[in-house]
């Protein structure tokens, strides 16, 4: 981690956001200053840009259910997906192949992943869904945000989210998805549900350290490299910003846009 005088000696020299012009030349991808290297103390905060929880864990869900779940215009395996694999993984097995389709006319087919359901196992797992039930106020009404009919799942609010992630997911594809692949979203999962505990100790932030590494390694065996983006990347620096700002429970975003709600100013 860059420290706030690093940070500064690379944006010192940027125009700030309303003299920004366009894309800068240096050694970095940083193109403006921000406002707030306007605050003295700005360059000695050891957190200057809290990563919230609540939406990082809501994305990494999304990103697997989606995934798994092979939905439209949203899974990452796609045929670019595929043959990307091709290039980077060398998994022979899940290559685009050719095939010839009516009039002689060509079409791309993609093998079945073995992290993708099987439609029958897709309207499973949605069925398994819409029969929940949980005490009072522990969850929403997840029977709301199933079609079982399309096997999808839609409308999910990020307490959805995080419910599913920490709770749901491991079971819901216990039987359904291949041995290794459940082994590494059930860790995943249970990262998740470490990190947001009320309380712990600075030897088990250590091992989360070690753990968030080897789960990233494995979820690179499974998924295609379309699958990594920079929301993958964030978890990896949640365990720093625990043990600086304490429990993410008085860092996240829920009891903020609570109150958003309650005031009637949510947007």
């Amino acid at each position: 981690m860059l420290t706030g005088e690093q940070v500064w000696s690379c944006v010192s020299s940027l125009p700030t956001a309303a003299d920004h012009k366009g894309k800068v030349d240096g050694c970095h991808n940083w193109t403006r200053r921000s406002i707030f290297w306007d605050i003295p103390y700005w360059s000695k905060l050891l957190i200057r840009h809290n990563l919230d929880v609540m939406h990082i864990e809501k994305n990494v869900f999304e990103q697997i259910i989606n995934t798994v779940k092979s939905v439209k215009d949203k899974t990452k395996d796609d045929v670019n997906a595929r043959k990307d694999m091709l290039t980077h993984c060398k998994r022979r097995r899940l290559n685009v192949r050719v095939v010839e389709a009516s009039e002689g006319s060509r079409r791309e087919v993609m093998p079945q992943a073995p992290y993708v359901l099987q439609k029958e196992h897709r309207k499973v797992v949605c069925e398994w869904i819409r029969k929940l039930k949980f005490p009072y106020a522990y969850a929403s009404n997840l029977s709301r945000c199933v079609d079982v009919r399309n096997a999808s799942l839609h409308n999910l609010k990020s307490h959805d989210c995080h419910v599913f992630m920490q709770r749901l997911l491991r079971l819901a594809f216990r039987d359904l998805l291949p041995t290794n692949v459940w082994n590494v979203l059930t860790e995943l999962s249970q990262f998740f549900r470490d990190l947001c505990s009320s309380k712990l100790h600075v030897n088990d932030i250590l091992r989360l350290e070690n753990n968030i590494a080897e789960i990233l390694f494995k979820l690179e065996r499974v998924f295609p490299p379309a699958f990594f983006n920079v929301m993958k990347h964030l978890p990896v620096h949640l365990l720093t910003e625990l043990k600086l700002g304490g429990p993410v429970q008085y860092r996240w975003m829920y009891d903020y846009e609570r109150y958003e709600m309650v005031h009637g100013n949510h947007v």
